[in-house]
């Protein structure tokens, strides 16, 4: 198995790799509790950064005032874990180094 998965390039385990890998399901479960969460509820999380300020900025978007915008939150919780499990298998079987 480690022919493929987690091969670092001199050939031996890529601890790095695991740790990001880790990081990226850990995020991935995040992700999908948020959502499962917000469908649950009928309330959408948003969390912005506010540049300079340092503070965030919380926005909930309840389904029975705009359902256009708690669709669009599921949508995007949707695609935030398609792009984490995406980078994290590419990260795996390090799709992202160049060939030697």
């Amino acid at each position: 198995m480690i022919a493929a998965f987690l091969k670092a390039d001199d050939g031996g385990f890529d601890y790095p790799a695991l740790m990001i890998s880790a990081f990226g399901v850990v995020a991935t479960v995040g992700v999908f509790f948020a959502l499962v969460r917000a469908i649950r509820t009928g309330q959408a999380l948003l969390i912005l950064a506010l540049p300079r300020g340092g503070s965030l900025g919380r926005i909930v978007i309840e389904r029975e005032k705009n359902p256009i915008g708690f669709w669009v939150v599921v949508v995007l919780y949707v695609l935030g874990m398609v792009l984490i499990s995406y980078l994290t298998v590419g990260w795996c079987f390090g799709l992202s180094r160049k060939p030697s």
